[in-house]
């Protein structure tokens, strides 16, 4: 049952006189009207019966039987709403059946992998809006679909584990050192103090990595923060 739609149209000669034509589409429903919709209650074969009656008391009969196949159910994808990584994909699923093509498509969103079965990964890189739709698409040619809306953040500043989410090579070092960060931190401005809390360098975190000359420092113990991550910092030793 593609949509559980089915249109049955009169295309006989249409009678010169007056002529009413009546249908019984299967499941005892009767319609009058030369073209009627039937949305069926099961699967299965039904008769399908016309019946025309003339203002002279003429009267024809046709029949056929059809088959109404059973619809392929979806359900409901099951995934997280709230994305908070521009980065990190985020897996997503429908329920899992037999002789059906799977087909996703997002909106602001990237599908890694998975695309043609009731699994997909994506990748949502841009905050906002979004949407995700999964259609199946059984063998007899039914269609089932459903669509799922999301909210895309980024990840807070504050949740972050500096440690984790920024490494800092080589450490100790003479010279330089370089800081490669997760894309939410492009554009945040680091911090270098030393043991008394003065701020001796600072800039903005690029894209992939960041070079910071430390030549002009002395030798010594010194701590790499990110501004706004409040009481987290990095121990950098200046050889």
């Amino acid at each position: 049952m593609n949509e559980n739609k089915f249109v049955f149209t009169n295309t006989s000669n249409i009678y010169v006189g007056t002529a009413q034509y009546q249908w019984v589409l299967g499941e005892t429903d009767t319609f009058i009207g030369t073209q009627v919709i039937k949305q069926f209650k099961n699967a299965g074969n039904f008769e399908i019966k016309l019946l025309s009656l003339t203002d002279q008391s003429c009267a024809e009969k046709l029949s056929k039987t059809i088959t109404v196949n059973a619809s392929p159910i979806i359900g409901k994808i099951i995934g997280d709403t709230a994305p908070n990584s521009s980065t990190l994909p985020f897996r997503y699923s429908v329920l899992s059946q037999l002789n059906v093509i799977y087909n996703w498509t997002t909106l602001n969103g990237t599908i890694q992998s998975g695309q043609g079965t009731n699994t997909i990964n994506v990748v949502w890189p841009t905050i906002g809006t979004g949407s995700l739709k999964a259609k199946i698409t059984h063998n007899n040619g039914c269609v089932d679909s459903t669509n799922l809306s999301l909210n895309i953040t980024s990840v807070g500043i504050n949740n972050l584990n500096l440690e984790y989410d920024l490494n800092v090579y080589p450490n100790p070092t003479k010279n330089n050192i370089t800081i490669t960060n997760k894309t939410n931190l492009v554009g945040k401005n680091y911090i270098i103090e030393n043991l008394v809390g003065q701020n001796v360098l600072s800039g903005k975190l690029n894209l992939d990595e960041t070079i910071v000359n430390l030549e002009t420092l002395q030798s010594g113990m010194y701590f790499l923060s990110i501004d706004g991550l409040s009481k987290q910092s990095i121990k950098v030793i200046k050889e």
